[in-house]
Formats: C-alpha cells, sequence, structure tokens
C-alpha cells in the first residue's frame, strides 16, 4: 500500500485522498472500511511534469474546501 494524505470534510462528510500524483479523490468510506472514490479534483501541471499546488496537507485541504464549495452554490 502507498502512503497518501488524507482530509475529511467535516460539513459533507466527503473525504478526500492523495497520493501526491495527478488526482485529489474524492468518496467516501464504505460499511467494510474501503475508501470508494466518486470524483477526483485534477491538480496537475502537464508542461512541468508537478502538480499545481504543494504536496502538503494544508494545500490539500485548502483544495477540496474550494472545489466543495464550488459545488454548493
Amino acid at each position: 500500500m502507498s502512503a497518501f494524505m488524507q482530509y475529511e470534510h467535516e460539513p459533507t462528510g466527503t473525504i478526500a485522498r492523495w497520493h501526491g500524483g495527478a488526482y485529489i479523490e474524492l468518496g467516501y468510506i464504505d460499511e467494510r472500511g474501503e475508501f470508494i472514490a466518486g470524483d477526483v479534483i485534477n491538480v496537475w501541471n502537464y508542461e512541468t511534469d508537478q502538480p499545481r499546488i504543494p504536496r502538503t496537507l494544508t494545500a490539500l485541504e485548502v483544495k477540496v474546501n474550494d472545489r466543495l464549495a464550488e459545488g454548493a452554490e
């Protein structure tokens, strides 16, 4: 199993997981305790071959919060 960062958006219960690559996965934990992804956020800059955000938990939280706020509008 590879390492990842995880953030739970408390107002919605959405779980975000990021392995530091192109996509932040958005989903939930099922009754068996497995993560089920239902959507992704693309954070990759293909010109630089690096993510557009720092590989930090804070950057992950900000990106997820921004994305979920967009959906609430």
